[in-house]
């Protein structure tokens, strides 16, 4: 059966199949509860919502909506991705007339990790222990982005605090997920 996404007038991703549909929503919702823009640990979280079509209206199905891990400002390709997961989850049981509550409950945890996607990376290198420099990267992990770094600094994409020769001497200093 063909699935398609649609966009919503609110800019967030809805994913139809047949005569199921879910979809994200902006609810204000945050790591501790409400999200606090003020607080730089806080990250506004995106929530999930399950419908299914009768007589050709949307209705929601009873406790199919649940807060996630997918950060609000996700790439798109993210959100998309961890929609489809969704759907792979709840279409079966909903078209036989299960419930999904569980099913729901356990994608409540979903986070961008689950499908591969990529957060980004600051990595400091040092190379002949003088020379400095900086990488910016986007990785799965910090192995991932370790070595995305070195590869950027062997390849002289990368600049360096002190002029010098690379040679293979290079080593990762610190590497630091940034904030999303």
């Amino acid at each position: 059966m063909e699935q398609f996404f649609i966009q919503e007038q609110d800019g967030q991703w809805t994913l139809i199949k047949g005569n199921v549909k879910v979809g994200w929503s902006r609810i204000g919702e945050g790591l501790s509860g409400d999200y606090n823009p003020e607080d730089p640990n806080d990250i506004e979280l995106l929530r999930f919502g399950v419908a299914i079509c009768h007589e050709g209206e949307w209705e929601p199905v009873e406790d199919s909506s649940y807060c996630t891990n997918i950060p609000a400002n996700a790439p798109e390709e993210t959100k998309k991705k961890a929609l489809e997961i969704i759907m792979a989850k709840v279409h079966e049981p909903l078209t036989k007339g299960e419930p999904i509550k569980r099913i729901c409950e356990q994608l409540s945890w979903i986070e961008p990790k689950w499908i591969g996607a990529k957060k980004p990376y600051t990595v400091r290198i040092t190379a002949h222990a003088v020379m400095k420099g900086t990488a910016h990267v986007e990785a799965e992990d910090d192995k991932t982005a370790e070595k995305l770094a070195l590869e950027e600094a062997r390849s002289g994409n990368l600049t360096w605090d002190y002029d010098g020769i690379i040679d293979g001497t290079e080593e990762v200093t610190s590497t630091t997920r940034e904030k999303e």
